[in-house]
């Protein structure tokens, strides 16, 4: 019994978002046809496309913001800041 556990768990598991997405439309909606199932798929799997993107951009981003308040504190130019992490 734990080994047939231990598959529908390795097997639900990775799917997880997908399987409560359609649940979800189902419990409102009954019935969907083959192409509004293919539709609430691709929904839910770019959306978490979306989601992991944004967060690997996160790090950028704030890079980005934490060299602009470096300049402001500085008071200097993007040329004058890359001469000086150049001269480090």
């Amino acid at each position: 019994m734990a080994l047939a556990e231990q598959q529908a768990h390795d097997l639900l598991f990775p799917r997880a978002p997908v399987i409560m997405s359609l649940a979800l439309v189902l419990r409102i909606r009954r019935t969907l046809t083959g192409a509004e199932i293919d539709d609430v798929i691709a929904g839910t799997i770019a959306r978490f496309e979306l989601a992991a993107e944004r967060a690997r951009r996160r790090p950028i981003s704030q890079r980005a913001n934490q060299s602009v308040s470096i300049r402001r504190v500085f008071r200097l130019s993007s040329q004058s800041l890359a001469t000086l992490i150049i001269s480090v």
